[in-house]
């Protein structure tokens, strides 16, 4: 009688223990509704969050960019240390100044950087093409270009506000713009004078007191304007300051 209650009891309990998986196995399957619910707020965070992340990487690329500037301006300043208190000349701190070359180991500025990142923006490096000749890169090397207006004036004991003039600016270039050399007239370099709006509609300056600086459209137009964002002395044996509306 013992053995048969016992037996029952086996039979009870494996029959209630099959019941519960079943149940718990039904619980842990998703529907095709469930299922496409999940899939749509994934897309939703998806949506929410690509935007926050693509903002945060723009922001170390700007960061990065800031940082080439800059050493770009301590490197011309230890250039003109060693050089009487000269600047480089505007044709040749990027490359040597033949017009063939493109070569950035040839550069004045090259032997105080020991870098060919240093000249290119994380940024506009992803917006340059691909293009090569005769095995070697064809496109430009630099996303920064010199004031050629200093090459008149390159001794900095006689700049009147070098808070005022920049050195080297982030500007729109062309892909084939390899002239390292921006001025006020369109003569002077192959692209646009307009400083570059790339990093969330701004880009950097450096100026002759070697500071750095990061400008919208609107301040990058009205500086262009100024005879002495250009000019860095009182002379101005090639008349520049005629082209410049503003002081």
């Amino acid at each position: 009688m013992e053995m048969a209650f016992n037996g029952s009891s086996i039979i009870c309990d494996w029959f209630l223990r099959s019941r519960a998986r079943k149940a718990l196995g039904r619980c842990q399957a998703f529907t095709l509704i469930e299922l496409l619910i999940v899939i749509g707020i994934i897309t939703v965070l998806a949506a929410m969050l690509l935007p926050a992340l693509s903002r945060a990487k723009e922001a170390a690329r700007t960061i990065s960019c800031s940082n080439n500037i800059r050493q770009l301006g301590i490197a011309a300043m230890t250039y003109s240390l060693d050089n009487q208190g000269s600047l480089p000349f505007f044709l040749d701190w990027l490359h040597s100044s033949s017009l063939a070359s493109s070569d950035l180991t040839t550069g004045k500025l090259y032997p105080h950087l020991r870098s060919k990142t240093v000249y290119l923006c994380p940024t506009d490096k992803m917006t340059l093409p691909i293009s090569t000749r005769n095995g070697l890169a064809a496109n430009r090397q630099s996303s920064y270009s010199m004031n050629c207006v200093i090459c008149h004036d390159s001794d900095t004991a006689r700049f009147v506000a070098p808070t005022k003039t920049f050195l080297f600016m982030e500007p729109n270039l062309s892909a084939s713009d390899n002239t390292g050399m921006i001025g006020p007239a369109a003569f002077q370099g192959v692209s646009a004078k307009a400083v570059s709006t790339r990093h969330n509609g701004r880009g950097h300056l450096v100026f002759c007191d070697f500071h750095v600086e990061r400008v919208n459209a609107r301040t990058g137009a009205k500086l262009e304007r100024s005879k002495r964002f250009w000019l860095p002395a009182t002379t101005d044996i090639m008349g520049f300051g005629a082209m410049l509306p503003d002081p």
